[in-house]
């Protein structure tokens, strides 16, 4: 079973709190080739990008600058590469908080654990007789990222509306 990668897990965050920090956009076309992308505004070095339009890359990516190639990282340990693909569309430059980006982390965790597998059940014992007990919230359904994570998701990052780029991710 493939590991969820950070950008995935940041995908979901920036979905639920509506809010993906957008500070500009360039609006074009652009073309991917062997992972990089031509970009003409200025960008950082292992700052975030999402692309939107794009028929097989959109989503968030992290970049990774080495001179004038801007690298499109699919995750941030592993380079998983990109689809080769030349489109119309929009690249959105993204600030992250840290704490954002350690939120985002730290759910990647829980994922990947088996709390945050697809079950229910917390504990089982078979001392005896068989008993099992679930992971419930207080009107008895499963506990979620949402529900372990909410005290932190609840915070001024949270938006009425959705942005444009949210809509379009």
């Amino acid at each position: 079973m493939n590991k969820m990668k950070v950008n995935e897990a940041i995908l979901i965050v920036v979905r639920k709190l509506r809010n993906a920090f957008e500070m500009c956009v360039e609006h074009g076309d652009f073309v991917i080739k062997d992972g990089v992308i031509g970009l003409t505004e200025s960008y950082l070095n292992n700052g975030w990008i999402a692309i939107t339009g794009s028929k097989l890359n959109n989503g968030i990516f992290k970049l990774k600058i080495d001179g004038t190639q801007c690298k499109l990282i699919n995750g941030t340990d592993e380079e998983i590469p990109v689809s080769d693909e030349s489109f119309t569309g929009s690249v959105w430059q993204l600030a992250f908080p840290k704490d954002f980006i350690s939120l985002c982390d730290d759910i990647l965790t829980w994922f990947d654990s088996p709390a945050g597998k697809p079950t229910t059940v917390v504990s089982e014992s078979v001392v005896g007789f068989y008993t099992k007990t679930n992971a419930t919230n207080k009107d008895g359904s499963p506990i979620g990222w949402e529900q372990v994570f909410a005290t932190r998701l609840n915070s001024s990052w949270r938006k009425m509306w959705e942005s444009e780029l949210i809509k379009s991710l």
